[in-house]
């Protein structure tokens, strides 16, 4: 092989730029795509990340709704402890009924005015009665198992005719007001 033959020079020349021109288009597409490649498998590694979370909760979705429905169950005993609204026609209802059934006579039955504590707002009242002291007991004790939170912080009592008591309770009931 002359390298002095011009024509052997050209073909060298020609067969170096093919060369470099090789090398050159592999190299700037391969440096693209190899970034690409690491990017879309950085994507791919949080993607599994996701998914195995995601399998995680799937796995622990019977045991979330065990407890939702025993929250639920508890919610709904709640709601009838603590009502969102007044529904003091029912509870004088269930008081009086109580009360008969224990052998009371009410002498008044006279709500006062709301007081909003937080989440929560005290409706307070004041009852009189009259009755024995075993049937106040059993008024006490039929009202304490109502489904209603009612509570009886102060009694003052004071003989009446006939073995009886005359009974001031004041009595605290509460709810929950309604958007909350």
């Amino acid at each position: 092989m002359d390298f002095k033959n011009p024509q052997t020079q050209r073909n060298l020349l020609v067969i170096i730029l093919l060369i470099l021109g090789f090398i050159v288009f592999l190299k700037l597409p391969y440096a693209n795509s190899n970034k690409r490649i690491q990017e879309l498998d950085q994507q791919r590694l949080s993607l599994e990340a996701e998914v195995r979370k995601a399998e995680e909760a799937k796995a622990k979705l019977p045991e979330v709704e065990a407890r939702y429905n025993q929250l639920q169950k508890a919610w709904e005993i709640a709601k009838e402890m603590l009502p969102p609204e007044k529904e003091i026609p029912s509870l004088l209802r269930s008081i009086t009924n109580s009360g008969i059934r224990a052998g009371v006579s009410f002498v008044y039955f006279k709500p006062t005015e709301p007081a909003v504590k937080g989440m929560y707002t005290e409706i307070p009242f004041q009852l009189k009665v009259l009755c024995t002291y075993h049937d106040l007991g059993k008024f006490l004790s039929a009202v304490g198992n109502l489904k209603r939170i009612v509570n009886f912080p102060t009694a003052q009592m004071a003989t009446d005719k006939e073995d009886k008591i005359a009974v001031n309770l004041s009595a605290f009931t509460y709810t929950i007001p309604t958007g909350r």
